[in-house]
């Protein structure tokens, strides 16, 4: 590949590989239809921090926050959903509980009010002091509608319950 190649082409725009060089393929975002519900991003954090962080004290809480977004079709029409996570202890081969569980409700209202939409679950403390150094992550899923549902699914980057 020559300088040529990549005229126009920014880090954010390319990637790194070991067998290639640099790469052209952008990693975009689906583009969002009048009657779709995605998932857009899963990731951990501090409780009321806005920076994800990959890794957590076994003494503090964190949070999972999980965003979405619906078309303007789907949203004005007030249909239903349901989301909710799983947190994943891949050391312990377990679940780590988390609250408020999964959430139900309809578009435009109460808990879903804009078509992007943003879910926040808290882990406590107390459900972490036997997981010191322990690799964990977050899947999450998202039900649009009543029957046949409109299916979405998202995971976050794994973190870690430092010793």
């Amino acid at each position: 590949m020559t300088a040529d190649d990549h005229a126009g082409c920014t880090d954010q725009d390319s990637e790194l590989t070991p067998s290639r060089g640099l790469s052209r393929e952008r990693k975009e975002a689906p583009i969002m239809g009048p009657n779709d519900v995605e998932l857009t991003q899963v990731y951990t954090r501090e409780p009321n921090k806005t920076i994800a962080d990959v890794t957590f004290a076994s003494t503090n809480d964190f949070q999972v926050v999980v965003e979405a977004e619906a078309g303007n079709a789907i949203f004005s029409g007030g249909g239903q959903f349901t989301t909710s996570i799983v947190v994943r202890d891949l050391t312990a081969n377990d679940d780590i509980p988390f609250a408020p569980g999964s959430v139900s409700g309809q578009f435009g209202q109460q808990e879903w009010s804009r078509e992007d939409n943003s879910f926040v679950y808290a882990v406590k403390a107390n459900d972490l002091t036997n997981r010191k150094g322990h690799l964990c992550e977050v899947y999450a899923y998202l039900l649009a509608g009543i029957r046949n549902h409109d299916a979405s699914l998202a995971k976050s980057r794994m973190f870690l319950i430092q010793p």
